[in-house]
């Protein structure tokens, strides 16, 4: 897709690596965003986080929190306040608005093939959504430069574990620090206690009926243990 190379090309421009991560599913922007910061610490390169805004009906474009990106880091280009993420985050809406806008016809039709049953998996429209879906720049986290096919090598060249173990710091926001502390307290945790995230993947996605493992069976696992 043309944002791709426009990403690719500009970030070249600007020495920086930019990445427009998955829009509405948590663990795969963040993983786009932990691997991107990888990327701009290991060719001394700043990462550019672009966020697209919502759109109503009918082009229905529905994104994560904003909130969920104030983050804060030595190697991340620029906060989500600043104007250079406004101005990017309007460009790339107008761009995926005018692609979301040419394939609305084709959704609706396939809708309307799906309701009248002449289609039984709702799965295929998939591919009819990812024609304007805003995401772009996750082709180079991974792709090695000189070589397109894999090759132990190259893998090995690249020592992930000493690029994990020297992960880019990142941190919340002042303010972002405040809000967590207060539903904290909400939550009743003391200050001193340690506790996790469970990110769980559970039956709906893209209207899927099969079944996966709910987060109410890791529920019972944890207070079995």
């Amino acid at each position: 897709m043309l944002i791709h190379y426009l990403c690719e090309w500009f970030g070249k421009l600007t020495n920086t690596v930019i990445i427009i991560p998955h829009y509405r599913a948590i663990g795969s922007a963040f993983e786009e965003i932990y691997f991107g910061l990888l990327k701009a610490k290991r060719e001394n390169k700043k990462l550019a986080i672009l966020l697209p805004y919502q759109i109503p009906w009918p082009l229905s474009l529905t994104i994560l929190s904003k909130n969920l990106f104030e983050l804060e880091s030595e190697i991340i280009a620029f906060p989500q306040s600043s104007i250079k993420a406004q101005l990017g985050g309007l460009a790339i809406t107008a761009y995926f608005g005018l692609l979301r806008a040419f394939n609305l016809p084709r959704l609706v039709a396939f809708k309307i093939v799906y309701k009248l049953g002449l289609i039984e998996s709702f799965a295929f429209l998939k591919n009819v959504h990812q024609f304007g879906e805003p995401m772009a720049g996750y082709h180079i986290l991974w792709q090695p430069k000189i070589n397109s096919e894999f090759s132990e090598d190259i893998v090995k060249d690249y020592n992930w574990p000493e690029q994990i173990r020297n992960s880019p710091t990142v941190k919340l926001s002042d303010e972002r620090k405040k809000l967590a502390e207060e539903q904290r307290i909400l939550l009743g945790l003391p200050k001193d206690a340690r506790f996790f995230c469970l990110h769980v993947r559970e039956s709906g996605y893209w209207q899927d009926p099969e079944e996966f493992a709910g987060s109410d069976k890791y529920v019972v696992m944890f207070k079995l243990s």
